[in-house]
């Protein structure tokens, strides 16, 4: 299986939600247009918690996809606190940026 699965997490700080939303709808337009981008969801409860959810072509796909986010990605983790979760089985170059963001990859195990 080449397509990797990415549920992000964000505990946004309670004074920063505007923030965070202003922030957020940056991401859309840029994510748009990236090959391998499948699926890009946002959600946000009352409880200040967004979650994205996100599937990716293959592993370069999700590089280039935190590539292109990262400076974005960077503002909105200093207005909240980050956690994720990496489906799928990733190359050894994301696998390295996604532990740099202490986030460990669950490898593929089967499946339709």
């Amino acid at each position: 299986m080449k397509k990797i699965h990415v549920i992000a997490r964000f505990k946004i700080h309670s004074d920063k939600r505007a923030g965070f939303e202003q922030l957020a709808k940056d991401f859309i337009p840029l994510v748009r247009n990236e090959p391998g981008a499948e699926l890009y969801d946002w959600f946000i409860d009352e409880q200040n918690h967004c979650t994205v959810i996100e599937t990716y072509t293959d592993s370069e796909a999700v590089f280039a996809h935190l590539v292109n986010v990262g400076g974005l990605l960077a503002k909105l983790m200093e207005i909240s606190d980050f956690s994720g979760e990496v489906f799928g089985n990733v190359s050894p170059e994301l696998e390295k940026a996604l532990l740099d963001m202490q986030v460990k990859p669950v490898p593929f195990f089967q499946g339709l």
